[in-house]
This record gives structure tokens, sequence and C-alpha cells, in this order.
């Protein structure tokens, strides 16, 4: 898009229910939990399986449903309606919570993470709340003791 000094419109996108946006990229949740996201692409924050950057809305590769989203330094992640999350883009410090430090242009889910009833990104920490209880992964957490 291009630079505003007032609000306007972007193309593309109705039925919106929430926004967040970090490092460039904006993404948008809409009302059927489909997310679209715009802006930056260069670590694979789109989620489209591209890195190149976007004007417009583009489809972020999910097939469930997403409840709620969350970015964090040219990171997104997604709530599930099935509960589970799903991160992408950069991964240096294992945000992904897979086990793995390789970046992403689509969706991975976070490994160990069901029944999430919410996630927030940091840039080099990520947290759910799963049953009353907060996890935490990437760079230095807060670990257990």
């Amino acid at each position: 898009m291009k630079s505003s000094d007032v609000p306007v419109h972007v193309r593309r996108l109705t039925h919106v229910t929430s926004i967040t946006a970090s490092g460039g990229t904006a993404y948008a949740l809409r009302t059927d939990g489909t997310v679209w996201a715009w802006g930056a692409g260069a670590s694979g924050q789109l989620g489209n399986g591209s890195t190149a950057n976007s004007d417009v809305p583009v489809q972020v590769s999910l097939s469930s449903k997403v409840r709620q989203l969350s970015a964090a330094c040219n990171t997104a992640y997604a709530l599930t309606s099935g509960k589970r999350i799903f991160a992408w883009g950069a991964n240096n410090d294992g945000q992904f919570g897979d086990g793995t430090k390789t970046t992403s242009t689509t969706p991975v889910q976070v490994r160990r993470i069901i029944g999430a009833s919410s996630v927030v990104g940091q840039c080099l920490h990520a947290y759910a709340v799963v049953g009353g209880t907060v996890r935490a992964w990437a760079g230095s957490p807060g670990r257990e003791r």
C-alpha cells in the first residue's frame, strides 16, 4: 500500500474481526476464520508460500479456522478454533516451538500445545495459555524451576 496521511480503505478486506501488525507486515482475521496478510514478506511472514512483499492482502495458507492472531518481529501466530497454534515467518530463535530454527513461508504447528485459549508473540519469545497455565518457548522465556 502507498503511504497515506489519512485513513484509507485496505483493498480486498471485508468482514474483518481483528487485526495485528509488526515489522512492516499487517494481518487481518475475517469472520470466516481466514487470515490475510500484506506488507513485508522477506522472512515468509505473509504465510502464503512466498518471500515477496505484497501491497494487497494475500490469504495465509491455513486449512483451519483461526480465532486469534498475534505478530512480533517477522513472526506471526494463529490460534485455531481447534485450540492449536501455528507460526510462520522468522524462526531464528525457535519462535515456532517445533524444535527447529528454520524459517517457513507457510504455517507450522507449534508442538505440545493442545487446548490453548490464547497466544502472544514477542520478538524472541512466544507464550500461550493452556488450561489456566502459561507455556513459553523461544529465547529465554522463563523456564520452569
